[in-house]
């Protein structure tokens, strides 16, 4: 039986991302049976949820073989490559991408939906890597395998799967 573990999404590092491949938060009740399905025990689940008040503010790892759509939100470590071949951690969550730089506590975070924090985030992000610039970003879902291309910011941008 897999360990509930609770942790501030605000707190996670590239070293949690590294330990386990998926995680996820509580956003809807129909998630206790999908939970209990992946092997979790339901009554340690509800009293560490009770503790923090069933939060969205806080993440549980769930097993890297968990089907999507397992459960409400499903968070994918990602293995992220910058056009210049810098390689980075972070997480691939759908429509957004997080990213970990060195030095840096907060991710940045690349959402397809919000162009111009993305070119913002860009920018910032490859002035601490001194590159002229990361994208397109490769992403490689660990859990899956799955590769995709994060491209260069534009008002309709999509991923790209290589």
């Amino acid at each position: 039986m897999p360990n509930f573990e609770l942790k501030r999404r605000i707190d996670l590092t590239p070293d949690d991302w590294l330990r386990h491949e998926i995680w996820s938060e509580w956003n809807n009740p129909e998630d206790m049976d999908g939970l209990v399905a992946l092997g979790f025990d339901p009554d340690d689940v509800r009293s560490k949820l009770e503790a923090v008040k069933y939060s969205d503010e806080y993440a549980f790892p769930i097993p890297s073989d968990a089907a999507p759509g397992s459960l409400w939100f499903m968070d994918y470590s990602a293995r992220v490559t910058t056009e210049a071949g810098s390689k980075l951690v972070g997480y691939y969550t759908g429509p957004a991408l997080g990213v970990f730089a060195p030095g840096r506590k907060l991710p940045f975070i690349f959402n397809l939906n919000m162009f111009k924090e993305c070119v913002a985030q860009g920018n910032e992000l490859a002035r601490m890597l001194s590159e002229p610039s990361i994208f397109p970003l490769s992403v490689e879902i660990v859990a899956t395998g799955e590769r995709m291309e994060f491209p260069i910011p534009t008002p309709d941008m999509r991923w790209r799967k290589l």
